[in-house]
């Protein structure tokens, strides 16, 4: 062979070599961006649901709030009502009373 020709060779090698050297760093950095991509889409996803999640929490807190209002509210306005119902009856339980123990 000539030295031409072994030369042709040992550069056609060469160059291989460094296409394979290449398409591997290239393929690294693919890799590496899609991992780093992929992180950064996993963490945006986890803030969003905790952003929703703390949204949510909020919302029913204000509700609760609000029921527990509502709730105390007609509470006290049943215990006026039975309140004031009690203060009628309560000269008839006395005489009531009187009449079974005292006249008994």
């Amino acid at each position: 062979m000539s030295l031409d020709v072994i030369s042709e060779i040992e550069e056609a090698e060469a160059a291989a070599a460094k296409i394979r050297s290449d398409a591997k760093a290239e393929a690294a950095a693919i890799v590496s961006k899609a991992e780093a991509d992929g992180k950064a889409l996993i963490a945006a996803a986890k803030k969003r649901a905790s952003e929703e999640a703390a949204a949510a929490m909020k919302e029913k807190d204000e509700e609760a709030a609000a029921k527990r209002l509502e709730i105390i509210q007609q509470t006290k306005k049943e215990t006026e009502l039975l309140t004031f119902m009690a203060k009628g009856r309560m000269d008839t339980a006395a005489r009531f009373i009187r009449e079974r123990i005292v006249e008994g």
